[in-house]
């Protein structure tokens, strides 16, 4: 076996060796486990793949590239001149063996790229095309998503519904503790609500009275007591935003994927009855667990009400039990089958974590105070306000509010500038600076 050195060669190669076999150039490439493709050149995979490129069999294996031709135009060209090279370099090698010294031209490689452009395919160890190579996967949100998907498929070996799914329940977790958090912040909502309501009273009074000192006094307060009892802080939304912009991410990510047309293997990734994950399921099953989930969900998902609350808000309760699961299954029923996918397991795990943490255990566990049943409320005495009166009303109490801060910051920032700021002069003269019965007499004339 003969080596040679090729500096034509693709700087990714480390080297070359020639074989003869039956008569027939091999060229053996030896090289890592990546190769990008382009023009011929086959990326590395872990499953061998046989395909032709330019006439040329290539077969690919892990640690390996071999370029095998049975051209015979190709494997005599120029062989007495590189024969005759070959036994003048080594001489005792050519005389041994000739046959050895057999030529392999380089046309049988296609020109090296000066540089890789777009349409740079790269295959994973799967013998698929990377979602980078297909314009996927990028540093955006929906970006990142997509590689942990493939991440997923690629590594662990899983089909693109089991990929889904185990990433669902990946992410599902990772933010359980903001569902505990919110499950706590609202049963502490709900067992604060009598003093709630109280405060809501006194304010709709001094309101009434048109009493500008009390109305400001009362809001003073009512800011306190909901700084104590954390009601209404900005950490309650901390949850909703986070889980918000992932939610969309995961959306758009499956979309885009659904939508790339090179990548057959989602096509085909499915289970049962939806094997084309790009599609939307033409038997409506997965709509339909989707929207079973969520009437489960907000059924026995959502904390009892005090009576008064639930008198109030029952109409409206009833239209979002109800109403949401049908518009979830009308948007749902033409979206991809991963989408699906993704929306039914998450609903089945929100559904099992809520009757976990119903539990007497786990509630000790996370802190999770036990919901107060109030039976003797005070029944309301605000009256009922349309939508347009109760949105004005809150500006102004907002506006009320802003108000009140900057009046106490203000007098924050006096306090501290008159006991650490210079004493303003209040005198004709200093009787500290007098030093005789002559000023004394002057500043006297003065006065």
């Amino acid at each position: 076996m003969a080596s040679i050195r090729l500096c034509t060669v693709n700087p990714f190669l480390r080297s070359l060796t020639r074989v003869t076999s039956s008569g027939s150039p091999h060229l053996i490439i030896h090289r890592k486990n990546h190769v990008l493709a382009k023009r011929g050149w086959m990326t590395l995979s872990q499953t061998p793949v046989l395909c032709d490129v330019r006439g040329v069999t290539v077969s690919i294996s892990p640690y390996r590239l071999e370029h095998t031709t049975n051209n015979p135009e190709i494997a005599s060209t120029n062989s007495d001149k590189i024969n005759s090279q070959a036994a003048t370099s080594d001489p005792s090698n050519a005389a041994v063996n000739p046959s050895e010294a057999s030529y392999f031209d380089e046309s049988v490689l296609p020109p090296v790229p000066s540089s890789f452009t777009d349409d740079t395919i790269v295959l994973t160890s799967l013998g698929e095309p990377t979602l980078k190579s297909l314009g996927l996967g990028s540093w955006y949100p929906s970006g990142i998503m997509q590689q942990i998907l493939e991440y997923y498929h690629v590594h662990f070996d899983l089909p693109w519904w089991a990929a889904i799914t185990g990433f669902t329940l990946t992410l599902r977790i990772l933010l359980l503790p903001l569902s505990i958090r919110m499950k706590r912040d609202m049963a502490n909502y709900q067992n604060n609500m009598p003093t709630y309501q109280m405060w809501q009273e006194k304010l709709a009074e001094a309101r009434r009275t048109g009493n500008y000192y009390e109305t400001a006094k009362v809001y003073q307060d009512f800011g306190k007591f909901a700084q104590t009892a954390t009601l209404f802080g900005p950490g309650m939304l901390v949850p909703y935003f986070v889980q918000f912009p992932v939610f969309v991410s995961v959306y758009m990510a499956l979309r885009g994927m659904a939508e790339a047309v090179e990548l057959k293997s989602f096509q085909t990734g499915g289970l049962w009855w939806f094997t084309d994950l790009s599609m939307p399921d033409q038997y409506y099953i997965l709509p339909l667990m989707t929207a079973a989930t969520i009437w489960a969900t907000i059924k026995f998902g959502s904390s009892p009400l005090p009576p008064p609350q639930q008198s109030k808000y029952m109409n409206i309760t009833r239209v979002i039990q109800y109403g949401a699961p049908v518009v979830v299954f009308l948007f749902s029923m033409n979206f991809p089958a991963a989408t699906a996918c993704y929306w039914t397991t998450t609903n089945i795990f929100v559904l099992c974590q809520t009757a976990i943490l119903n539990t007497k255990y786990m509630k000790k566990l996370c802190k999770i105070p036990d919901v107060i049943p109030f039976t003797n409320m005070p029944k309301s005495n605000i009256p009922k306000k349309g939508f347009i009166t109760g949105l004005r009303e809150s500006y102004q109490d907002a506006k009320l509010m802003t108000e009140i801060k900057d009046r106490e910051r203000m007098n924050a920032i006096k306090f501290h500038k008159a006991g650490t700021a210079p004493i303003k002069r209040t005198f004709k003269f200093n009787p500290n600076k007098i030093s005789s019965d002559s000023d004394v007499l002057k500043a006297e004339k003065n006065n």
